[in-house]
């Protein structure tokens, strides 16, 4: 870390100053490359501002969309996965032509935009309800609990947990449930007569 901060000193990039024993580092907001530093430094904030801009255009609306996983943690790297958890209106069928088509290419573009593979959890908004309620049999032990508000927190905390087991549990089922309806719409297309028509011989 020292060495990289040198490097950028005798760059002109980041300003020390002495403070003490130690030195105060900056950035030299007037060097060329500071804008495109700041850019860097805001890369999840961007791929977080063109997800809610995509989903904020969507003909049929989520009624929320969570970024979760090591990315939402800011600890994501290049091996990393993208998660999105996608909260589907209860009115809307999870086969809709129309939901699937937006779900799957808010997933493509994610995954153009971070280079990461983007992993799409869905769930219906009763689901996230149902989740939610299975879990509130789950109290911290009395011991734990300084306050209430101590016990409302680690109660909480023990929900999201069994959440993000839950859904990383269902991601496989995902991922099953939507190959058999590709399977499905497909064996539709050809019992309707929508081939390609074979060619004159």
């Amino acid at each position: 870390m020292q060495k990289v901060l040198d490097d950028l000193v005798s760059n002109g990039v980041v300003i020390a100053e002495p403070a003490g024993r130690a030195r105060l580092y900056t950035l030299n907001r007037d060097h060329v490359a500071a804008a495109a530093i700041d850019q860097l430094a805001r890369l999840r904030d961007v791929l977080l501002e063109r997800i809610k801009a995509e989903a904020e255009s969507w003909t049929i609306p989520a009624k929320a969309i969570w970024l979760f996983g090591s990315t939402a943690r800011g600890q994501g790297d290049a091996d990393s996965d993208l998660d999105l958890l996608i909260v589907r209106p209860d009115d809307v069928d999870d086969s809709e032509p129309g939901w699937l088509e937006q779900v799957e290419t808010l997933s493509a573009h994610a995954s153009l935009w971070s280079g990461n593979s983007c992993e799409v959890v869905e769930y219906s908004a009763q689901e996230i309800r149902d989740l939610i309620s299975r879990q509130r049999a789950l109290k911290p032990p009395a011991a734990r609990r300084a306050t209430a508000q101590r016990a409302t927190a680690d109660s909480l905390r023990q929900r999201l947990d069994a959440a993000r087991a839950e859904i990383t549990r269902l991601r496989a089922e995902n991922r099953i449930l939507r190959d058999q309806l590709a399977r499905h719409l497909g064996l539709q297309r050809t019992q309707h007569g929508e081939h390609t028509p074979a060619e004159p011989r």
